[in-house]
């Protein structure tokens, strides 16, 4: 039987209205770049500006940046945007994200006068944006010192800042000390900072004064990886230390969390909707020692936090216990979890979180893997690639999840797919590249979705020190495609390979968001890189575009809003008047009346759990023969008769639809449960440009068919499109009652029954 594509509404920025310099021919049609570089761009309030970070905002076709007046010692931090023609844009008042997110001075800081304005002085580590929550989050940490002589302190102060993507209004904000140590308190030294122990009491209320006996002694908020809610709430992580040391016998315990906060006023608080009472502990097990990374990759669709479908992923890996500190005292005593380098890890799996902090589904592994980023696909699945083995040539496989969070065994064993067709190296133009396949994005074509990433080339140096003279180096990127069937599309570019397009870098430690490469709406790869004057090249911002592969029509990040399942460039607007196409796809339809002709015609079908008859229109919702007729209203007469195949593969025809998993309903009812609302608040949601929707109601056949499993799949079909209508729908809405012809189940048990009471949702763009 069919699986419903999740929804996947295209809001990728459109690469339109943009002057681009070709950069020079490719092998191929497809793949070749474009450039366009433009000078530093900053607004009046900024003067002087340096751009410090980047991110992509994909609906309103603009790009969200922080920077700073480099020139002024103790200058603030702001925000603005930038238009997709490279200008400021206007509409958006610079954000000054005020002292908290002020950059130190010598007169401040003994860590500027002594390490050169290194990492460790100050860093801006996040620059976080959902556009369907409307929210950004900007994270920043600076090191200050006070006292002097035998009282001299130095300590890392965090700062946090949630705002608003649209009005440009003063964000709120908290700032607190990073590392705090429960026998040092720094907080009446750094006063003058409004620094609070804001993650030691995140600790002590998480998991207690206390953990297996020993008293909590430290906290770090870890990386900053911060991502945020449709409701704009913002989830942190958390790590938290437990020591004892009695002579030369030690012991220390780890924790780590995740709790979520939201803005009050000025300042933000604990969002208790998140987890339990606003936290969920994501390594608590005193028998081991482990770490639990959030993946970075949110599902940005989802508006409801009672949504079904996964918000985001969790990674855990455990590694034993340590009886030896590394670099400690032979004689010393310890049970901990310091290692030297990296642990052995004993365990690793990945836990589907919901949009309020529950857990959907766990997956545990036996060996060791390394997820890359994940992203979304038209069917609602979620994938990445992993590597195993060593070398130049590892092994890559593609991990899936199904829509549940389950590994998707559909894929493979575990639901790991080996990929196959990925050379290590590709020769363009005389230059052998290293290929490293990660998934960037999505493209769409008319017959399903092609990967999508970037490999390079690179003279940078493999380490460097931070202090030292910065180095100057290039780097060559190469865009590709590829399928999990068939591997690298090597009709694309040259070999496979899009154009390389070179820029010049310099080595330096406290940046890290410089440059932001994406999948547009059209399927094009794209790069946005803030430029040094290095050699030949100009300071700025440099902009290129990549020709996509032959028959892309779309696409997009993968991040639930964007990418896969758009129907961009697929809508088939024919009226098959005479005879359909051989094959066409399911979840998708075919126009066979004119608005004109339902006027004096129906449309009707002998196959129903193939093909559902619309006014207009025929719907595929099941692989196999569809035939349908043609029928006069006033004679009954049959004007003609048509037949298709549908198939599970994507075919050129066909106007591709977004739908949704099922709603269910209970047995004899109509009524729409609590888990049934969150999917219409996300249908609507998704349905707020289409242009049609269809709402089809289903009754299971369990015993003796009843008289009226017409009627209740009817009413059910009614009751969804009542609550579309109040959730703010303006499409057409049209209803469609198959009592129990097209069933999903067909074994006489409640529990396979239970599958056939349902109502589907199809979305026309």
């Amino acid at each position: 039987m069919r699986r419903l594509s999740s929804i996947f509404i295209s809001a990728a920025v459109a690469i339109s209205g943009l002057t681009l310099t070709a950069t020079g021919a490719s092998a191929n049609t497809s793949g070749k770049a474009t450039v366009k570089t433009v000078a530093a761009i900053a607004p009046t309030a900024v003067p002087n500006a340096t751009i410090l970070r980047i991110v992509r905002l994909n609906k309103t076709n603009s790009f969200l940046v922080a920077g700073i007046d480099a020139s002024t010692a103790g200058a603030n931090i702001h925000l603005w945007k930038i238009k997709e023609d490279l200008t400021v844009d206007t509409s958006f008042k610079p954000v000054d994200l005020g002292d908290a997110f002020e950059y130190p001075t010598a007169s401040n800081s003994t860590c500027m006068q002594n390490q050169n304005n290194s990492w460790n002085c100050y860093r801006l580590e996040n620059l976080t944006v959902n556009e369907t929550a409307n929210t950004y989050v900007v994270s920043y940490t600076k090191n200050v010192s006070a006292g002097s002589g035998m009282n001299a302190r130095s300590t890392d102060i965090g700062s946090v800042a949630i705002g608003n993507l649209t009005t440009g209004a003063a964000p709120a904000t908290r700032s607190f000390f990073r590392y705090f140590q429960a026998n040092d308190d720094p907080t009446q030294t750094f006063a003058a900072y409004n620094a609070t122990n804001f993650y030691g009491s995140m600790c002590t209320d998480t998991f207690g004064a206390t953990y297996q006996g020993l008293a909590f002694s430290s906290t770090s908020s870890s990386s900053f990886n911060a991502f945020i809610r449709g409701d704009g709430s913002v989830i942190l992580p958390l790590s938290c230390q437990y020591y004892s040391s009695t002579g030369n016998s030690s012991t220390e315990y780890r924790t780590e969390a995740l709790f979520a906060v939201k803005a009050s006023g000025s300042s933000f608080v604990l969002d208790n909707t998140w987890g339990t009472n606003g936290v969920l502990k994501t390594f608590d097990d005193p028998t081991q020692c482990g770490y639990a990374w959030p993946m970075g990759s949110v599902d940005t669709s989802i508006t409801s936090n009672s949504s079904p479908k996964i918000f985001t992923l969790i990674w855990k890996q455990t590694y034993s216990r340590q009886t030896s500190r590394p670099g400690g005292n032979q004689n010393e005593t310890y049970n901990g979890c310091s290692t030297s380098g990296i642990p052995t890890y004993t365990g690793s799996g990945l836990v589907s979180l919901k949009a309020d902090g529950s857990i959907l589904a766990t997956a545990n592994f036996s060996s060791q893997m390394g997820p890359g980023r994940w992203v979304i696909d038209s069917n609602g699945r979620w994938n990445t690639i992993t590597t195993s083995g060593t070398g130049q040539t590892p092994t890559y496989s593609l991990l899936r999840l199904n829509t549940k969070g389950e590994l998707d065994t559909t894929n493979g064993t575990n639901g790991l797919k080996t990929l196959t067709g990925l050379p290590s190296k590709v020769e363009i133009n005389g230059t052998s590249v290293n290929m490293r396949y990660s998934i960037l994005g999505i493209a769409t074509t008319a017959k399903g979705f092609l990967f999508s990433g970037f490999s390079s080339t690179t003279t940078s140096p493999t380490s460097f020190i931070c202090n030292a003279s910065p180095i100057n180096y290039e780097s060559t990127a190469y865009p590709y495609y590829m399928t999990v069937e068939e591997g690298l599309v090597t009709s694309y570019g040259t070999n496979g390979l899009g154009e390389g397009v070179t820029t010049q870098f310099q080595t330096e430690c406290n940046s890290g968001g410089t440059s932001v490469s994406f999948i547009n709406a059209k399927g094009q790869h794209a790069s946005v890189i803030l430029t040094k004057a290095i050699g030949s090249q100009t300071a700025g911002v440099k902009y290129t575009v990549w020709d996509a592969a032959q028959g892309v029509t779309s696409g997009g990040d993968g991040a639930g809003v964007i990418g896969g399942g758009s129907a961009a460039g697929r809508v088939d607007k024919k009226v098959y008047s005479t005879r359909l196409p051989a094959a066409t796809q399911t979840d998708s339809a075919l126009t066979v009346l004119t608005a004109k002709q339902a006027k004096d015609l129906d449309i009707r079908t002998n196959t129903p759990r193939i093909c559902v008859a619309l006014t207009t229109s025929v719907l595929m919702v099941n692989p196999g023969r569809c035939v349908i007729r043609i029928i006069d209203e006033d004679t009954k007469k049959v004007i003609r008769t048509m037949t298709t195949i549908v198939k599970k593969t994507e075919v050129e025809e066909g106007t591709t639809l977004t739908t949704d998993e099922p709603i269910y309903f209970r047995q004899a009812s109509v009524r729409l449960s609590k888990n049934a609302l969150a999917q219409v608040a996300e249908l609507a949601e998704a349905a707020k440009t289409a242009k049609r929707v269809v709402v089809i109601g289903h009754s299971a056949a369990l015993g003796d068919v009843s008289k009226y499993s017409f009627a209740i799949s009817r009413n059910r079909a009614n009751a969804v499109k009542a609550a579309l209508i109040k959730a703010g729908v303006k499409a057409t809405i049209e209803i469609v009652a198959m009592s129990y012809t097209q069933p999903e189940k067909t074994a006489k048990t409640e529990a396979a029954q239970a599958k056939n009471r349902r109502v589907e949702v199809y979305i026309f763009p």
